[in-house]
């Protein structure tokens, strides 16, 4: 810019010396407005890069957004995995009672089958309910079959110590 000046002003000075000069000048100023035009490209260029960049940042907020989404359903569902492998290696502990079924054996009780399987006498109830057949809670046989309960909730552990409370 400062040598475009500088020529400006020297055929500025020179304007007397014919015809180079004025020529010059003209090709000054036309190298001036094209300059000029170079300079309204580019910043409309970068205005237009701006708006680009500005929309990429946006998608890219959004992206960060939904894949610390995904990241949160993601510990959701390894904590929901982690849980139903703890329930199956409970299920699989028992297993050795064949799952869901036991066949009394000599001197067993509902009570004694509770404790062994469930860890407390309280279990007999769900057994007992869970078997028709058994019409006497205190009386099994051996070779007799049983189903048992999988599991106890809370709810069923209440309600058996309710009726083994109101029973004996």
């Amino acid at each position: 810019m400062k040598k475009i000046i500088m020529i400006a002003l020297f055929c500025g000075i020179l304007a007397g010396c014919g015809g180079w000069t004025t020529k010059r000048v003209h090709f000054s100023r036309d190298y001036i407005n094209e300059l000029s035009d170079k300079v309204a490209s580019q910043k409309k260029e970068l205005a237009s890069n701006e708006r680009l960049t500005r929309r990429r940042e946006d998608v890219l907020d959004f992206s960060l957004e939904k894949v610390s989404i995904l990241r949160a359903n993601l510990e959701k569902r390894e904590l929901e995995l982690s849980e139903c492998k703890k329930s199956l290696q409970k299920v699989t502990d028992k297993s050795i009672y064949e799952l869901d079924k036991l066949i009394v054996a000599p001197g067993d009780w509902l009570s004694s089958i509770s404790k062994a399987y469930y860890g407390n006498i309280l279990g007999w109830v769900a057994i007992w309910e869970a078997n028709e057949n058994v019409k006497n809670p205190d009386m099994v046989f051996p070779g007799q079959v049983l189903r048992l309960p999988i599991e106890m909730t809370d709810e069923e552990l209440k309600r058996a110590e309710k009726v083994h409370n109101e029973r004996y």
